[in-house]
């Protein structure tokens, strides 16, 4: 709508962070050891391991927080309500590296309303426990929802002026 206000999006990813760079670390060794068997590696000069090492980083599907979102979450205001449109991959299978992905609106995920007596803290743990609960849901919740951001912000925000409801 034409007065919606747009503040915030979370990415949501295949995996965690650290699922990411665990299975990196062991699928660069096994590329590594495939291309030089028997530790051929550290016998050669350390430009021609990191050559290799940065062809695979690019091949691979890194780095996570960029290019592993296979969702979002856009944050808005309208009215006295804060909702969250969930945007989707088109894709069939959440794979590290889909060939054709395009992530399109495909619903709600979550929406509150809220009353000017509301104080700016319980609206923003209100919305983080919506996000958490929508985590938990989503997909029987094997998806992550990147909430590293939005913690790091939320309770430093006047949730109240941001709706629009006088300050308190």
């Amino acid at each position: 709508m034409k007065d919606d206000k747009f503040f915030f999006e979370i990415p949501i990813y295949r995996c965690t962070q650290e699922k990411f760079n665990a299975d990196y670390d062991r699928d660069l060794n096994n590329h590594l050891d495939t291309l030089w068997p028997n530790g051929g590696r550290y016998r050669l000069s350390r430009h021609v391991v990191e050559s290799a090492e940065q062809d695979f980083w690019e091949r691979y599907g890194a780095p996570w927080n960029f290019n592993q979102a296979v969702a979002w979450l856009r944050l808005f205001i309208t009215g006295s309500q804060i909702r969250a449109d969930l945007w989707f991959t088109n894709a069939k299978r959440l794979l590290r590296w889909p060939k054709h992905r395009q992530i399109s609106l495909i619903g709600k995920g979550f929406e509150r309303t809220f009353w000017p007596e509301n104080s700016s803290e319980e609206i923003y743990e209100t919305i983080l426990n919506e996000l958490m609960e929508f985590e938990n849901n989503f997909h029987g919740g094997r998806l992550k929802v990147d909430l590293e951001c939005f913690k790091n912000i939320g309770s430093h925000v006047n949730w109240r002026a941001l709706i629009g409801f006088n300050s308190r």
